[in-house]
């Protein structure tokens, strides 16, 4: 354990090695829930900024870099849930794609990451559904409708991922009930375009589903 605190201490943290502090909470089973969210966000941050200072010379956007960075982590970490507990990463994710990152890239790629690197649809589900609920900065007001369209879409994936994997609709008919609730309100509570179609569509199949 020694070892550990030393190759923190005087490697890792020095360095900002970000990633490798994660890892190294993991091994000496460190489970400070500010320690985490303050090296994840250290982390997020130097992602983004080491980026930005290369300017033209880049080779990908910053939000590309911060996927791969967590998705790396991630696999390194196994979906640890004490180091990667997801009801602080997907707000800092959202919130890291809303402050620094709005407009650019598909507007569910903080989902899509999620979803590749093995993250549960009704856990992701949850924690959206936990921030629509208590307007959290910066999605309360209007840009609720930011962590709506994004239930949306974990709905939709989670319901491809049903009928491709010939499974059980949402682990149920009691869970499929749910969702068309959740869905129903999304639609009388400021989704519009794209996503409102994806909404109204998803009700009608779940409907049928459910006959």
């Amino acid at each position: 354990m020694t070892d550990m605190y030393q190759l923190y201490n005087n490697y890792a943290d020095q360095a900002g090695y970000f990633d490798v502090c994660l890892q190294i909470y993991q091994a000496a089973d460190h489970r400070s829930p500010s320690d985490v969210e303050a090296t994840w966000l250290n982390l997020l941050e130097s992602t983004h900024a080491k980026i930005v200072e290369q300017g033209d010379q880049a080779t990908e956007l910053p939000y590309e870099a911060v996927i791969q960075v967590v998705r790396a982590t991630a696999y390194k970490l196994n979906l640890s849930e004490t180091i990667m507990p997801p009801n602080l990463l997907v707000p800092m994710l959202l919130r890291y794609s809303y402050e620094h990152q709005r407009g650019i890239g598909a507007p569910t790629w903080v989902m899509d990451l999620f979803i590749e690197i093995g993250l549960p649809h009704d856990t992701l589900l949850s924690v959206l559904e936990a921030m629509f609920y208590n307007d959290e900065t910066p999605f309360e007001g209007r840009n609720r409708r930011i962590i709506g369209n994004n239930m949306v879409h974990v709905i939709k994936m989670w319901y491809l991922d049903c009928t491709r994997n010939n499974h059980h609709l949402f682990g149920g008919e009691d869970n499929a009930a749910t969702i068309l609730q959740t869905l129903t309100m999304l639609t009388q509570n400021g989704l519009t375009g794209l996503e409102l179609e994806d909404a109204q569509a998803l009700i009608r199949k779940i409907e049928r589903e459910l006959r």
